[in-house]
């Protein structure tokens, strides 16, 4: 599958809307363009903000990749080993998914 693209962040979340008399979310680029109305009678607000720190946990996520890879290799049998490793292909899973490759 080709690699998926997204709108660059930041993205931010938490203007109020309302149709219908439901209370939704939006998300939306730092242009101003749409990204998600988020609706949940208690959990929109929370839901909206974990999506607009989207584009903002996945650089972050890989900027620390290479990190985490670099303390593996060079410590491939030590203390933190086994989680090191589980963490690496957790991030690597996290990202495929993220850019739809998963």
């Amino acid at each position: 599958m080709e690699k998926q693209s997204h709108t660059p962040g930041p993205w931010y979340a938490g203007i109020d809307i309302r149709a219908n008399a439901i209370k939704a979310h939006e998300v939306r680029s730092q242009d101003g363009m749409l990204i998600a109305i988020v609706t949940g009678r208690y959990e929109g607000e929370g839901n909206a903000s974990l999506l607009a720190t989207a584009p903002d946990l996945l650089a972050l996520l890989k900027r620390a990749l290479p990190i985490l890879q670099h303390a593996i290799n060079r410590d491939p049998v030590g203390v933190w080993s086994d989680a090191a490793i589980k963490l690496e292909h957790d991030a690597l899973a996290a990202i495929a998914k993220a850019e739809g490759r998963a």
